[in-house]
């Protein structure tokens, strides 16, 4: 066995397998999951109160669509990585109100509920 021919090969498959895993692991390390919709709504007069849930460690992306004075409003998750505990969290998004129509990523309108000032917690 010629060591001069073999050793070039042998450095470009192990480059080859190298790049195609770095590249496996950027890909699934920007990869954000779908589009996701919020639990409930409330209007507190002017703002709005969107709860969501999420998992412990997961990141997580809003994203508002202004269209006039409708607007679509959605978040996405990145899951964390290896072992997690088991926790789902419950929090709040509050956004402007805006005065008009506001929809989920499916284009459905999200139903806000009014909510007197005085019952605010």
């Amino acid at each position: 066995m010629d060591l001069k021919r073999v050793l070039p090969t042998g450095v470009a498959v192990v480059s080859t397998i190298a790049a195609g895993v770095c590249a496996f692991g950027w890909y699934t390390s920007a990869t954000w999951g779908e589009e996701e919709d919020f639990s409930s709504c409330k209007d507190l007069g002017g703002l709005l109160e969107l709860t969501y849930t999420y998992g412990s460690g997961d990141v997580l992306r809003f994203t508002q669509d202004p269209r006039g004075k409708d607007m679509t409003l959605s978040y996405q998750v990145k899951q964390a990585g290896g072992d997690q505990p088991a926790i789902a969290y419950i929090d709040r998004l509050l956004v402007t109100d805006r005065g008009g129509k506001v929809y989920d990523p499916d284009g459905k309108i999200i139903e806000c509920e009014q909510v007197d000032p005085e019952d605010q917690d």
